[in-house]
């Protein structure tokens, strides 16, 4: 009954928990609460009414959600907040999501090239040898920019049921990613060429240490959108018989 599934959503969809830990908070509460309303019609009274006073003795969702959120360890509360921020939001077109993941990995990856360097300093080494060029911090975070919305792009594509349209876009999202990986090795070159790495993978392009650097900046974004898209898929395969909760509008 789709009024019970709504009012156990309102209790789990805010907590902060792993997918399995909260598809059997699902699980159990919709037992409890369906039994509770075949309690209440077996009494005699119209479905209308048993309904209403099985939501009544089931309690209030802001309750049950409290004590549920005191049910998860602290450590998964912690996982679950953080995976919050990478799932789409409710209303929140794919493009979007897609720029805000991207932007998130673009500030994520520029926060490192500015602490790791102060901290191979710390252990002696020189600025000029462990600084990252800001002309090449740029590069790269357009780079990581560009490849994590077109990766995401993969992933919105091959997420779903394929058909050819959607494999189709899939490889042109996957080509651009491979393109915009290439594009970073040279353009990172221009910008600090006093750079090994980036020496190193132009120059030497038949040695497999360098052709397998560049096959990782090319190919690293197209990777981790199908590793995604493989995990949606297994989760979708996991919670599949439970009822499709995500899509239930659960009101303020």
């Amino acid at each position: 009954m789709k009024e019970l599934m709504v009012h156990v959503e309102r209790a789990v969809r805010a907590v902060h928990a792993s997918p399995a830990r909260k598809r059997r908070m699902r699980q159990e509460l919709l037992a409890h609460l369906t039994g509770l309303f075949e309690e209440e019609k077996a009494r005699g009274g119209g479905e209308h009414q048993a309904l209403a006073e099985a939501l009544r003795r089931f309690g209030d969702p802001a309750d049950l959600s409290r004590d549920l959120q005191a049910s998860v360890p602290r450590l998964e509360r912690w996982e679950g907040r953080l995976a919050n921020w990478f799932r789409r939001g409710p209303g929140e077109t794919g493009l979007r999501h897609g720029a805000r993941l991207a932007a998130l990995g673009a500030a994520m990856v520029l926060a490192g090239l500015n602490v790791l360097p102060l901290i191979r300093v710390a252990v002696g080494e020189k600025w000029s040898d462990a600084r990252v060029a800001l002309a090449a911090q740029g590069v790269i975070a357009v780079y990581v920019f560009l490849s994590a919305l077109l990766g995401h792009g993969v992933f919105r594509e091959m997420v779903n049921r394929l058909g050819v349209a959607s494999v189709l876009r899939a490889a042109a999202y996957g080509a651009g990613a491979m393109l915009a990986g290439a594009a970073m090795v040279l353009g990172s070159y221009v910008a600090q060429p006093e750079n090994p790495l980036w020496e190193f993978i132009l120059r030497h392009p038949g040695n497999p240490l360098a052709l397998s650097a560049g096959a990782w900046f090319a190919c690293m974004p197209l990777a981790m959108a199908l590793a995604a898209v493989l995990a949606a898929r297994v989760e979708r395969a996991m919670a599949r018989g439970h009822g499709d909760w995500s899509s239930l509008e659960i009101g303020g």
